[in-house]
């Protein structure tokens, strides 16, 4: 049976047959001189037509027909598109170039059935009585978007940072090689990659030149992502020396990296996602690059990101900052994770992703504009936890062909960090649809069904009805519910302390137990139970699957365990949140049997998926020892696979760990009790602490949600007024008991309604959002002040107060580094940034800090 590309009807009549007898009656003709490029294309179509077909070429019996290629100016001189026509014995090419001919062999190719799915993965159908396709009627066929490919995001630990990146190993370039192929056979042009401050850049040079030359054999242009200034897993910084004038080290960096042949560079404007240098320096910047690379016939783009929070001076959006650049620097316009451009999308301190459409209002026909949307953002979010999401698919279909289409938009790049877990499903899906811009993610799912051979129908189906899932469930009914499936990083958890947050992180299971009966009651109609209606849905979808192919080719065995594989995990993490939020519901109840009875459910489960995923590393495209395992060469700030915590079942038993010390402080007997118990008791916590110095909105976010709710146990007062002892203790989990640990009374100097004390340290516990210690705030030299009122010679009320003090800078620079994907250079310049240091000057040893404080009275 024919296997024709969506959108072209199988009953269409059949062209000749490809096989006579034992032999193949095809013979592809090129023109004379043609380049690799066009000849390996030749290449893939001989052998496509051989394995589909099982026969060979005979050299003493001509073959009666021919795919003949023709370059002429049949089409109007277009350099990407072609035209087919279908001729009696045959079928003819026309193209103005090699690429656009290379284009329409994989266009027959398609149509054959050929479906290239994986730089290291080729879909072959066995058909012995295939025909040549034969719907060609001579249009000229031509891209969806001028521009068409993925960014490699290297600052993650995936394979390509080390293909790309490292020079240790010649194997890496035939990996790389193979991707380039992979492109082309998949009519993309556009390939870039992060550029990290780790790679040795003199010894690298002559490597990635010789990959940018074997690109350019492909037409693929190919481009890097540099920062000016961000520190963020070790961005390479084209700023970097505070001795030379900015310009200068934008030129000599660029001129440098030059040298490697690059088509295009995209620059990152903020010091990281979330803070951002001045307004003016960034469009100097921005502007000299672009000069610089016009003037060397050089494209240059800006990442417009997403962060909503993040204002320019004027109270703008600040990555919408290039607005106001020189014209010639063009934009890719960021989307992140699976979301659309007209759907719910609580991350980046968004609710959605309006803003960016409404960019590409304010730049259409003004500058370039390049879509990037993302497939995976890994981090625990997706692809390693792994969570299955074809709604992704989806996303990207209803941007390509609706929300883009409203604008200029001439290119489409996909942010992507791996395809094991079905991920390459959708990097695949939008190799098609950047062609053609009406393709949707159902007729993309039915023409892969072969791939799954004799289940291909359930496996369709099955992917079909979890994106419909997905749909409904984080779209449209509840937005935040998906927040409890994926797996977040202690940084996660760090940054929801902080107010600094690029994906909110799951409810911390302690918040179920203090949350009012009125707000768990909301909780539990909207969340938990909306959950408990998941479990039953998704089981469905595993259970209308068969457990195993049986009979079918290598790869489709494999493909089809990855996909039921994939869909089971999926519905393991929704059963997993279900239970573990039942467990903390046994707490809140005091249940501690139920409590651990549920505990030991979620271990089970967790054991179980853990068993698969790594079952699963059999059938990675890539090496294990780069995929999933401990990897101390790498160049990106995380020394490890993109899968290393997959493999370990991080995801799953760091939740199961965190429930289970929930029930142990909870059930078992801690020390809150005071040493000296206060006559009277005030607490301050976030929503009652101003910083002044320093004086930077970020910095004052972060440090005041670190720091726990602080109670003031007053005692003592002398008649006199001039003294008051106080008892500072920290009360983590907000009962209003002092934590477990040295309470250290000590006595206040006091002058009227002034009362101060003083102490060579005091030491802070640092906690995440669920309430796990991650270190400690070491305060040098601190000073409290209290304004005190007091009736009857007892204290009554507290004004203001201050805590001043000094916090020594490496270890500030070590509480910071436990976040992960900032090295020590990237927080010393950030802390530079906050205190106002200049970049050429050392950090001194002890930063300063200062807070006002006001009280709240606790009722005894």
């Amino acid at each position: 049976m024919l296997i024709i590309l969506a959108g072209c009807s199988s009953s269409q009549p059949a062209g000749p047959k490809v096989r006579d007898g034992d032999h193949l009656n095809v013979a592809v003709m090129l023109p004379p001189g043609s380049g690799p490029g066009l000849l390996r294309a030749a290449e893939d179509l001989g052998e496509a037509l051989k394995l589909i077909t099982g026969a060979t070429p005979d050299a003493d019996d001509p073959a009666g027909l021919s795919i003949t290629v023709l370059l002429d100016d049949g089409v109007g001189g277009q350099e990407q598109c072609y035209r087919i026509n279908k001729l009696d014995q045959g079928i003819e090419i026309h193209a103005a170039s090699e690429t656009g001919a290379m284009y329409g062999i994989y266009r027959i190719l398609a149509d054959l059935g050929v479906l290239y799915i994986h730089p290291e993965e080729t879909f072959f159908p066995f058909n012995p009585d295939a025909h040549l396709p034969w719907h060609y009627e001579g249009e000229v066929e031509c891209p969806g978007f001028e521009l068409r490919g993925f960014h490699e995001h290297t600052q993650h630990p995936i394979v390509m940072s080390d293909f790309l990146l490292r020079t240790d190993r010649a194997d890496f370039k035939d990996y790389v090689d193979r991707y380039l192929r992979w492109l082309a056979r998949n009519r993309q042009n556009t390939y870039s990659f992060h550029m990290l401050k780790t790679v040795d850049v003199p010894k690298w040079l002559p490597r990635i030149k010789a990959i940018v030359d074997e690109a350019h054999i492909y037409g693929i242009k190919m481009g890097m992502v540099v920062s000016f200034v961000d520190q963020q897993q070790n961005n390479f910084k084209l700023i970097d020396d505070g001795q030379i004038p900015d310009d200068e080290q934008i030129e000599d960096g660029l001129d440098t990296l030059l040298q490697a042949g690059f088509d295009f560079f995209t620059f990152q404007i903020g010091s990281s996602e979330f803070t951002k240098p001045p307004d003016q320096d960034v469009l100097f910047w921005l502007d000299t690059a672009t000069a610089h690379l016009q003037s060397r016939g050089v494209d240059a783009y800006t990442w417009i990101h997403i962060t909503c929070s993040l204002e320019d001076e004027q109270g703008g959006y600040f990555f919408h900052l290039p607005l106001q650049a020189d014209p010639g620097m063009g934009a890719w316009v960021h989307t992140v994770m699976f979301y659309s451009l007209k759907d719910p999308a609580p991350v980046y301190d968004c609710e959605h992703f309006d803003h960016q459409s409404g960019f590409m209002a304010r730049a259409d026909g003004q500058r370039e504009m390049v879509f990037f949307p993302e497939t995976a953002w890994w981090l625990g979010f997706d692809n390693n936890a792994p969570l299955m999401l074809p709604i992704t698919g989806w996303s990207r279909y209803y941007d390509i062909s609706i929300g883009t289409s409203y604008y200029d938009v001439s290119g489409h790049i996909t942010f992507t960090s791996g395809r094991e877990w079905t991920y390459w499903q959708y990097d695949h899906f939008l190799t098609r649809a950047t062609w053609d811009r009406n393709l949707e993610w159902e007729e993309y799912l039915e023409w892969i069904k072969p791939v799954y051979e004799r289940h291909g129908g359930e496996a369709i189906l099955a992917l079909k009805k979890m994106t419909e899932l997905q749909m409904e469930h984080f779209y449209r009914e509840n937005p935040q519910i998906y927040f409890y499936l994926s797996g977040e990083l202690p940084q996660d958890e760090i940054g929801a302390a902080a107010g600094i947050t690029s994906r909110p992180p799951k409810l911390a299971f302690q918040e179920v137990v203090r949350f009012s009966q009125r707000e768990f009651g909301d909780w539990r109609v909207r969340d938990y139970l909306m959950l408990e209606s998941m479990r039953g849905q998704y089981k469905k979808v595993v259970k209308g699957m068969p457990k195993k192919l049986g009979t079918g080719s290598k790869l489709s065995v494999k493909l089809y365990d990855e996909l039921y594989n994939s869909i089971w995990v999926f519905h393991q993490r929704v059963e997993h949140a279900y239970v573990l939020y039942t467990g903390a519901i046994a707490v809140r109840d005091g249940d501690e049997a139920l409590a651990r009875e549920k505990l030991a459910e979620a271990r089970a489960i967790s054991a179980e998926v853990i068993g698969v995923l790594r079952g699963m590393e059999n059938n990675y495209r890539y090496p294990v020892e780069l995929l999933c395992r401990e990897k101390p060469e790498s160049l990106t700030s995380y020394k490890y696979g993109y899968l290393y915590e997959t493999s370990t079942g991080y995801f799953w038993t760091r939740r199961d760990d965190q429930l289970e010390t929930l029930i142990q402080r909870t059930f078992q007997s801690q020390e809150e009790e005071w040493d000296l118990v206060p006559d009277v008791l005030f607490y301050t916590d976030k929503d009652h602490i101003e910083m002044i110095e320093p004086a930077s909105e970020t910095a004052a976010d972060a440090i005041r949600g670190f720091i726990p709710r602080l109670l003031y146990g007053l005692s003592d007062y002398s008649p006199a007024g001039d003294r008051l002892t106080l008892c500072m203790a920290q009360d983590s989990n907000e009962n209003l008991l002092p934590d477990p640990g040295p309470q250290d009374p000590a006595d206040m100097a006091c002058d009227g309604s002034t009362c101060v004390w003083t102490s060579a340290a005091y030491s802070i516990s640092v906690s995440d959002s669920t309430g796990q210690v991650i270190g400690e705030l070491g305060i040098l030299d601190p000073v409290v002040t209290l304004t005190i009122r007091a009736s009857g010679g007892q204290v009554v009320d507290l004004g203001e107060g201050e805590l001043v003090g000094t916090v020594g800078s490496q270890a500030l620079i070590g509480l910071v580094m436990t976040v992960g994907g900032i090295d020590e250079e990237g927080v010393t310049n950030l802390l530079k940034s906050v205190y106002e240091i200049p970049e050429g000057e050392d950090l001194p040893p002890t930063l300063p800090f200062s807070f006002r404080m006001t009280y709240v009275k606790v009722d005894q």
